[in-house]
């Protein structure tokens, strides 16, 4: 099939050999960049960050003031002499215990503290999103090409084939196995081919794209991994990781809401300023002024149950707290044991997998061309060339894509600048 080993070299090299692409292409960070700007999801949690913040300013400020007017009259038939009038103008305002204003503000400021943490949860897990489509549309490309330069290899196969059965040197046997063998090689790249639109089409989406643009990328499957410390890594995510940190200023809003509901059988205070005038003496005018103050009487029953609540809600809370620490580290666990596996894995195809399948795509195309070995041994050597070289493409993708899993696990970048070509 081959007339030199140089064949298998160029073969090799054009499997492994990057795609060449015009434009500008899209980098990971670029992408993280873009997805940052333009995600729907993220732009949505932006906004519900800055509506709680400022919604500060609003628990903290007192009801609106109220302004009135009241009149009295009576007729002189009442037996008064002459019409009798009262005639009040006036402002009312009510007030909180001073107490519940630092409570409310406090409340409102863990919910914008819980905003702001639900944000960075969205941003994290768009970041590895991102990541993991951006690679998994690397590595249906690389896919792709495998699956081309093998149809070529096939087709060319073929012709060669069929003039050796004419000739008398192999059986039609080996004419009909390539025709097999061609067909399938067909059906593999359409889904390839497929694979690759689909992976854009996601990618593109997570990027806040328009679902018609295509996407143009550039990167590298390869990966140079650092040295994690476990223990490093545990620390950074329980100081760092946004579900956690929703989760602790959920508790300390509920801890709020329970000190507000012990501060509610505080009286509130209630002022009226006003005017008075009698119709009577026209020129003379009085001002007054009214202080009441609402007393928790119902004590048994509205306060009782509103602190009752509050302290169950406080301790759903804590549980809830302590649960999602735990959740987080197992993903932690999870993801730096399923990196571990993936990168050992891409260490075996690349140290010796693709050399021994290498070796034996040579030693078959020199012996079929010799009239050594028929076309099916030829060709199982090839399946293994392309299911090896297809093992270590999905190794490299599965080491990405732990790896972001990884660092979404942290809520922290771990991996920069590692690429290797």
């Amino acid at each position: 099939m081959f007339r030199s080993s140089g064949r298998i070299i160029l073969f090799l090299m054009m499997v492994f050999a990057g795609p060449l692409r015009a434009g500008t292409p899209l980098t990971i960070e670029k992408a993280l960049a873009e997805a940052e700007a333009n995600n729907p999801d993220l732009r949505s949690a932006r906004e519900r960050m800055l509506a709680a913040r400022a919604e500060i300013w609003q628990s903290v400020s007192p009801s609106r003031p109220h302004l009135f007017r009241e009149w009295e009259e009576t007729p002189a038939s009442a037996g008064f002499a002459g019409n009798w009038g009262v005639r009040k103008t006036g402002v009312e305002q009510e007030f909180q215990f001073p107490l519940l204003y630092l409570q409310n503000g406090i409340i409102q400021q863990r919910n914008a503290l819980r905003a702001q943490a639900e944000y960075h949860a969205v941003k994290n897990r768009i970041g590895r999103d991102v990541k993991i489509n951006f690679y998994r549309l690397l590595f249906a490309r690389k896919k792709k090409e495998l699956k081309e330069n093998n149809l070529n290899l096939i087709s060319d196969t073929y012709q060669k084939a069929r003039m050796r059965v004419l000739s008398g040197e192999s059986s039609p046997y080996d004419s009909l196995k390539v025709r097999v063998d061609l067909t399938v090689a067909e059906n593999e790249l359409f889904a390839a081919e497929e694979e690759v639109r689909i992976a854009s089409k996601e990618l593109t989406s997570i990027l806040g794209r328009n679902h018609e643009d295509d996407v143009i990328i550039s990167g590298a499957l390869e990966v140079d991994l650092p040295q994690l410390s476990e223990a490093s890594l545990e620390k950074t995510a329980r100081e760092m990781h946004p579900d956690i940190i929703m989760a602790q200023a959920e508790l300390s809003r509920n801890r709020a809401l329970l000190a507000k509901a012990w501060t509610s059988l505080l009286p509130d205070v209630s002022v009226r300023y006003f005017q008075q005038d009698i119709q009577s003496e026209p020129d003379t005018r009085y001002k007054g002024m009214e202080v009441s103050l609402s007393l928790p009487i119902w004590l048994p029953f509205q306060e009782r149950g509103r602190i009752e609540s509050a302290t169950y809600q406080k301790r759903a809370a804590d549980y809830a707290r302590e649960n999602t620490e735990k959740m987080v580290l197992l993903r932690l666990d999870k993801s730096l044991a399923a990196l571990r596996v993936a990168q050992q894995q891409a260490r075996n195809f690349k140290e010796s997998s693709l050399k021994q399948v290498d070796e034996l795509v040579r030693i078959a195309s020199t012996s079929y061309q010799e009239g050594e070995m028929s076309y099916l041994e030829l060709s199982e050597a090839l399946h293994a060339l392309n299911q090896v070289t297809e093992g270590y493409y999905q190794a490299l993708f599965n080491v990405r894509r732990h790896m972001a899993e990884l660092e979404e696990a942290v809520a922290q970048p771990l991996f920069q600048n590692n690429e290797t070509e």
